[in-house]
């Protein structure tokens, strides 16, 4: 996480979570495994040379407990 810090779609990572890219919805989605949840989503922006790029980041609100 320390090498993606200058990046806020990075800022709530740890070691192990994972990053989940759809091209076609222009959606990354920041994945932690350890706590089974979605962190952060993010739209995309897809370059000429199709690399894939996190715009901006919206933070991801956890649903309150039943």
């Amino acid at each position: 996480p320390s090498k993606f810090s200058d990046q806020p779609f990075f800022n709530n990572s740890k070691v192990g979570d994972k990053v989940l890219i759809y091209h076609q919805a222009r959606k990354a989605y920041l994945y932690s495994v350890t706590d089974n949840r979605l962190v952060d989503v993010a739209p995309i922006t897809v370059g000429e040379s199709g690399t894939t790029t996190p715009a901006t980041a919206t933070p991801i609100v956890p649903a309150k407990s039943r």
